[in-house]
């Protein structure tokens, strides 16, 4: 009589770049035999009793039993991806055999063989995916061109960890530097919400609505050849896309009894900002292991859009955490920020009244910093500078400053300007709770910070 082998347990999970240990059992009734070999790439072999991987074949032979075989893998650390083939044979000669064969299919509609169970053959196979680790950038960014920002400089901070793994909270800095003549102010407090991430996706052609407003060059639907990971709510930027542009819901909408009591607004249509038209396709790169999801689908946008808007490629824009885990499917927690300003330092080249010359007025801004000194009269607050003149960093970082109160200062005394300055440094907390692809997410530092230009 036959004995079946009724379950085969060993997490599929991706295994870091590190390697891991993992532990397997194989259940079934007294006596069932089986043979378990496992194979990468190379392909190599496991060795169940030296635990390492060899050039020539093997496999380990053992009896299952209601209670469990049990053993360990040592997947070991590696340079590039791997992915390991897991097979699970029974022993003929002691007359085994496996649990019927359940079959579980994945989103592309082929077998998923990791949870799938049992095998109507003699074979029963796993898959197992090793990938390098991921990289989550931090990075500040101005998103408003305005001028003050012109020619930033960025310092970012990193967080590694596995695909498809997680991170404790740690903390991080990043910093933005304004170009010299240009200065910041803090505004408010950074936020989560603040941070964004983006996506690039080719627009096919435009479909008909039937929104109201809509024909030639006012185009609010569109075909797309990948819209996974794009959002109603996400903001959208190319060279043919109208300003302001955001992926939302449209409706047509009527105003019954207008100005009386009895007003009413009536839907007449609505059209969803996003419909898939295709099946959602699930692919694994042969050298990175890495697994990329595509489905073409219609779009619908706020503003309507131009006929040469079709082919382009369009940026799609989505801020806060919510939104960063849907385009890249990175889950993160963003917490405790603050940003702070390094207060310029400059010293005294002449004093007399309300004029104050200086070495440099780089990160001073006029009506907002204020200055100090050993010698500043601050009995009731410290002076403001109003004015900042003859002030040109194409020739010199020099300037003369107008204080709001007279001082007389000594030469060389040093001062310390506070309220704006040239560098700006963001502190936070970061925890990683699903970790994707390799990836940046921005801070939009223009939605907390104004910066100006201060020089001539």
């Amino acid at each position: 009589m036959l004995k079946t082998i009724t379950s085969f347990e060993l997490n599929t999970d991706n295994i870091p770049q590190q390697g891991e240990v993992r532990s397997f059992s194989v259940y079934g009734e007294a006596g069932a035999g089986f043979y378990l070999t496992i194979k990468n790439e190379d392909p190599s072999w496991y060795n169940f009793e030296t635990g390492k991987f060899q050039s020539s074949e093997i496999n380990l032979q053992g009896v299952a039993s209601p209670s469990g075989y049990q053993g360990i893998i040592n997947f070991p650390q590696v340079s590039d991806a791997d992915q390991y083939e897991v097979y699970l044979i029974t022993d003929q000669s002691l007359n085994s055999k496996h649990a019927a064969s359940v079959i579980i299919f994945d989103e592309n509609g082929d077998i998923d063989v990791n949870a799938s169970t049992g095998s109507n053959s003699n074979f029963l196979r796993k898959r197992i995916l090793q990938t390098l680790d991921a990289t989550l950038t931090l990075q500040a960014i101005d998103q408003s061109s305005g001028a003050g920002f012109a020619s930033l400089s960025f310092a970012n901070d990193t967080v590694v960890t596995s695909i498809d793994g997680s991170s404790p909270k740690r903390a991080f800095t990043i910093t933005a530097t304004a170009a010299n003549g240009n200065a910041f102010k803090i505004d408010r407090q950074p936020r989560s919400d603040d941070f964004f991430t983006k996506l690039t996706a080719n627009m096919g052609e435009h479909f008909r609505t039937g929104l109201d407003g809509e024909g030639a060059d006012a185009r609010f639907g569109w075909e797309v050849t990948n819209v996974v990971g794009i959002e109603e709510g996400m903001f959208a930027s190319g060279t043919n896309i109208t300003a302001n542009t955001i992926v939302a819901s449209g409706s047509n909408t009527v105003v019954q009894s207008a100005g009386t009591a009895e007003e009413t607004t009536i839907t007449l249509k609505t059209v969803s900002a996003k419909k898939l038209t295709g099946k959602v396709i699930t692919t694994v790169d042969s050298t990175t292991k890495i697994k990329t999801s595509t489905a073409t689908g219609l779009i619908v946008f706020n503003k309507g859009q131009a006929d040469a808007l079709a082919e382009d490629a369009v940026t799609f824009t989505g801020y806060g955490e919510d939104k960063i885990n849907r385009m890249v499917n990175w889950d993160v927690y963003i917490s405790d920020l603050q940003a702070t300003i390094t207060k310029p330092t400059t010293t005294v080249t002449s004093s007399s009244g309300t004029s104050l010359g200086v070495t440099s007025a780089r990160g001073i801004m006029d009506d907002v910093s204020t200055v100090s000194s050993i010698n500043i009269d601050s009995s009731s607050d410290n002076p403001t500078v109003t004015a900042i003149g003859s002030y040109d960093e194409s020739s010199a970082q020099t300037a003369t400053l107008t204080l709001s109160s007279s001082q007389s200062l000594e030469t060389s005394e040093v001062l310390t300007f506070d309220g704006a300055g040239q560098v700006l440094t963001i502190t936070g907390d970061i925890q990683v709770n699903n970790a994707s692809s390799s990836v940046t997410i921005f801070l939009d530092i223009s939605r907390f910070i104004t910066a100006t230009v201060e020089t001539a």
